[in-house]
């Protein structure tokens, strides 16, 4: 039988909990990672989450979460979408169905889409953060982030559609997703 000084058999038992932990926490990130990437449609084939900025306000009922999520389009369904346009995401197939009435940008705000019987002469185009502060509370969002967000729902090139739960813009210029929740 090895003897084993008690220094390193505190180590070895350290080193353990360590790699426990650290088992742990990798299983966490990798749980996490595929939550975001179950709520894009899967047909826009995304593998990768680029940026996510999320805030909760209390739990359960009466709790409130406001949340962006950004995600890597790949080049061949970016291309795709626009070759085909806002047609694509009239499939049955590809998960689109779970968001609704698919529309191209630009979006414009709520009250406009009630006050005026034509939205699309409207000259006042959205932010994110309107809906996010509409609905949720103020998070901090990256300026860059928020900057390509803005640039993409007030110019015509992208599409959007809104869940039961948030909004999905699909940026195919500039090869992302972005999944917006509040409230």
């Amino acid at each position: 039988m090895i003897k084993i000084n008690a220094k390193t058999e505190i180590a070895i038992y350290l080193l353990i909990w360590f790699g426990f932990i650290l088992i742990i926490y990798l299983q966490y990130k990798s749980w996490e990672e595929q939550r975001y990437l179950d709520i894009v449609p899967y047909g826009l084939n995304v593998s990768k989450v680029i940026y996510v900025s999320e805030e909760s306000w209390g739990d359960g009922p009466g709790g409130n979460e406001t949340g962006v999520i950004v995600y890597q389009l790949s080049d061949q369904v970016a291309n795709e979408i626009q070759k085909v346009g806002v047609a694509i995401f009239s499939k049955n197939t590809g998960g689109f169905s779970d968001f609704r009435n698919w529309k191209q940008t630009p979006i414009y705000t709520w009250e406009e889409a009630i006050s005026r019987e034509e939205p699309e002469l409207s000259h006042r185009l959205n932010k994110i953060a309107h809906y996010l502060n509409s609905y949720g509370f103020p998070i901090s969002i990256d300026l860059q982030i928020e900057s390509e967000i803005d640039n993409a729902i007030t110019k015509a090139g992208s599409y959007y559609a809104y869940s039961r739960t948030g909004i999905i813009i699909v940026l195919p210029i500039n090869k992302k997703v972005v999944y917006a929740y509040a409230g």
